[in-house]
């Protein structure tokens, strides 16, 4: 199902919902993964995972990367492409948490969680190589329904959103899943 010369960026890889993608995907043949994350390997979980990963032949790379600004994620992805397969697909799941009632949320929370979402998938769309397979966006189904304490993280799947309809519109290769 997934070739094994292609590379497969996943942004907010070592989260639980990316560690538990990767690990699918490797079930499927997928062999090359650059796992965008913030923090990185900071947590114990992220290393178990990786070194997990290592153990059983699989190239993981796992630069610390915050994909909401841009120069970083081009300098990470420039550095992938000197010792990894091209990369073919993308899946955008990564995710940061600030909930609080609107009225008692921060200017800096606010834009936390909505720079993931927003700043990261328009980063990821303008600096990822043209020719992509698929990109595939993870969403929030509190899109539909809204979610109290998460405005912002709404908002940001809400953009998301619209970006995945806008650029199918355009004929891309890209999946929302809400």
């Amino acid at each position: 199902m997934f070739p094994h010369e292609s590379t497969y960026v996943i942004a907010g890889g070592l989260g639980g919902l990316g560690r538990c993608i990767t690990r699918w995907m490797v079930r499927r043949g997928a062999q090359h993964f650059l796992l965008l994350s913030h923090p990185g390997t900071e947590e114990p979980e992220a290393r178990a995972f990786v070194q997990s990963m290592r153990s059983e032949g699989i190239q993981v790379e796992v630069p610390c990367c915050d994909i909401g600004d841009a120069e970083n994620l081009r300098s990470v992805l420039e550095a992938c492409i000197l010792h990894m397969p091209p990369i073919r697909r993308c899946i955008q799941a990564d995710m940061v948490l600030r909930n609080s009632i609107l009225e008692n949320m921060k200017h800096g929370e606010f834009n936390a969680a909505l720079d993931a979402k927003v700043k990261g998938s328009c980063n990821l769309r303008s600096l990822l190589p043209l020719g992509l397979k698929f990109i595939i966006m993870l969403s929030l189904v509190a899109v539909i329904y809204g979610s109290g304490g998460q405005a912002n993280y709404t908002a940001g799947n809400t953009y998301q959103d619209a970006l995945a309809a806008y650029r199918v519109s355009l004929g891309q290769r890209l999946l929302r899943l809400t």
